[in-house]
C-alpha cells in the first residue's frame, strides 16, 4: 500500500492537494513552480514540472470524468518536494477522528518510510512528520542526545537542538543552513552551561574555541577531544554562520545533517561532564 492510499482513509487526494493550495497560497501551476524554486531549488522544479507535464500528456484523452474529483491531485502530491509531503501527511492525521485509525495508519507510513530508507518518522506522540535519521544513528546518536539534554541546567540548548532537527524537517536550503547554526549554537551553550556548573568564569565574549581552551585548562574536559566538539561550529564558521552575500548558498542535506549528528555526539559528551 502506497502512503497516499494510507493517507486516502482521512481525507481523498482532492481533499489534501486543495487544502495544500489554500494553505500555500498557489493560484496557477506557475506559482507552484515558482515558490518551489524558490524554497527548495530550481532542480525540484524541474523534477515536479516533468511529472505533471507527463500527467497533462496522458489526460488529454480522457472521456469520463467523476463529480468533485480533482485529477490533477494525486500526480501533483506525489510529485510536490518531500518536505511539502511530509505537510500532506501531517495535514491528513490531523483529520483523524479515531485513535486506532491513526495509529495504525501511523505504523504503515513509518514502515514504508524505514523499507525506503526515508529519515523522517511519524511522532506516536504528536503525529507530527520528525527527522530521525537512519536508525542507527538515532538509536544511537539523536536519541542519547535528547534523553542527555533533559537536564533543565542544559534547557537553552535542548531549545537549539531540537530547533535544529526542525529545520531540518522543513527542508529548504535555507533551513538547512538554519539547522547547521542551531546545531552549532547548541554545543557552545552547553560549553557554558559547563563553564558555570564548573566554576570557570567567562568575560561572555567567548566563541566555540575560546569555550572549549578554557574547560580544557581547567581540567573540565580532556585536549583532545578538541576536534569532535568544536566539529560542529567549525562546520557553522564556513557554512552557515556569515552572510552569503548576493547569491544564496545551497546546503545540502547531508551535510546538514552530518552537522546535527556531530552536535548530537558533543552535547553526549559535554552532558556527562556536568557535576
Amino acid at each position: 500500500m502506497s502512503i497516499l492510499s494510507t493517507l486516502s482513509y482521512f481525507a481523498s487526494p482532492t481533499d489534501l492537494w486543495e487544502t495544500m493550495m489554500r494553505r500555500e497560497g498557489w493560484a496557477t501551476w506557475q506559482e507552484i513552480g515558482d515558490d518551489i524554486t524558490a524554497r527548495f531549488g530550481p532542480e525540484h522544479e524541474t523534477t515536479f514540472a516533468s511529472a505533471m507535464e507527463r500527467h497533462f500528456a496522458s489526460e488529454r484523452h480522457r472521456m469520463v470524468f467523476a463529480p468533485g474529483v480533482n485529477y490533477d491531485a494525486q500526480p501533483a502530491l506525489s510529485a510536490i518536494p518531500a518536505p511539502l509531503f511530509l505537510d500532506v501527511i501531517e495535514d491528513a492525521l490531523a483529520r483523524g477522528s479515531y485513535w486506532r485509525e491513526i495509529e495504525e495508519a501511523s505504523a504503515e507510513i513509518n514502515r514504508l518510510f524505514e523499507h525506503r530508507r526515508v529519515f523522517y518518522r511519524v511522532s506516536g506522540e504528536t503525529r507530527l512528520v520528525e527527522w530521525n535519521g537512519d536508525r542507527p544513528a538515532h538509536e544511537v546518536v539523536i536519541r542519547p542526545a535528547l534523553d542527555a539534554l533533559g537536564d533543565a541546567r542544559l534547557a537553552g540548548a535542548r531549545a537549539e537542538f531540537e530547533a535544529a532537527l526542525a529545520h531540518l524537517r522543513k527542508g529548504t536550503s535555507k533551513d538547512f543552513e538554519d539547522a547547521i547554526e542551531e546545531a552549532a549554537k547548541s554545543v557552545e551553550s552547553a560549553m557554558k552551561v559547563l563553564a558555570a556548573e564548573h566554576g570557570v568564569p567567562l568575560t561572555g565574549k567567548e566563541t566555540a574555541r575560546p569555550l572549549f581552551d578554557l574547560l580544557a585548562k581547567a581540567g573540565v574536559l580532556i585536549a583532545e577531544a578538541d576536534q569532535a566538539v568544536l566539529g560542529p561550529s567549525r562546520i557553522r564558521n564556513a557554512h552557515g554562520g556569515h552572510g552569503s552575500g548576493p547569491t544564496p548558498r545551497q546546503i545540502p542535506l547531508d551535510l546538514a545533517e552530518f552537522a546535527c549528528r556531530s552536535s548530537a555526539s558533543a552535547l553526549g559528551f559535554l552532558a556527562a561532564a556536568l557535576p
